[in-house]
């Protein structure tokens, strides 16, 4: 059980690392006003069903990478870490996280910078990036988490089944075939710990984030 969970946080946590990578660049796109919101245009709405299969095939016909885990008694922990990038790009985007941190990144620095206190500051010589950057990266990091964490770990899941990822999902998938309805519901209960404790911590750090930048408004 205890791999099992070390492969979804592993999952996760190179999800979360690439939504703040993200974060950052659409930071970036907004305070130099580069819309990529046309972009959004030639990347299609598609489900992780799609998308992960798709990714897998043109891994190994274009780059010769086998993107799916190996058999999990056999995998090591640095293969486990290696291989659970795929499925974590894939989980940004099909999560709706890779859209929605752009869409927010864009209006909360057009909302913030209209703000008399930001233009007191740049007026006094204070640079826009040293006000802004880490205010709505943070705030927009929360909000997207906050919203789309559902979707994370419903999307998760079926990664973890196509890529045949070692992970609760997978683990939760082959109980279920199996008809081991004792173990699925202790897998079950990992996940809704998993998102309970991640959706707690996000939406308390999101209040703490709103009644400090009550103080600004």
């Amino acid at each position: 059980m205890l791999k099992y969970f070390q492969t979804t946080t592993i999952i996760l946590l190179f999800c979360f690392l690439f939504s703040i990578l993200w974060s950052i660049i659409s930071y970036w796109c907004a305070s130099r006003e580069l819309s990529i919101r046309y972009l959004f245009r030639f990347i299609p709405n598609l489900p992780s069903l799609v998308v992960a299969p798709l990714l897998i095939f043109f891994g190994m016909s274009v780059f010769g990478l086998n993107l799916i885990y190996p058999p999990h008694f056999v995998a090591s922990i640095p293969s486990i870490i290696l291989h659970a990038i795929a499925p974590a790009l894939v989980l940004l985007f099909a999560s709706g996280l890779f859209y929605g941190i752009n869409q927010a990144m864009t209006e909360e620095y057009s909302a913030w910078s209209s703000k008399n206190f930001v233009k007191l500051a740049i007026a006094s010589g204070v640079s826009r990036d040293r006000i802004l950057f880490k205010l709505t990266v943070t705030k927009v990091l929360l909000e997207s988490w906050c919203k789309s964490l559902p979707w994370v770990i419903g999307d998760l899941i079926i990664l973890e089944s196509i890529f045949n990822a070692p992970g609760l999902g997978l683990d939760a998938w082959h109980l279920a075939k199996s008809r081991d309805l004792v173990g699925m519901m202790q897998v079950i209960i990992w996940l809704v710990a998993l998102y309970f404790v991640i959706s707690f911590v996000t939406s308390s750090l999101n209040k703490k984030l709103g009644r400090k930048l009550e103080g600004y408004v």
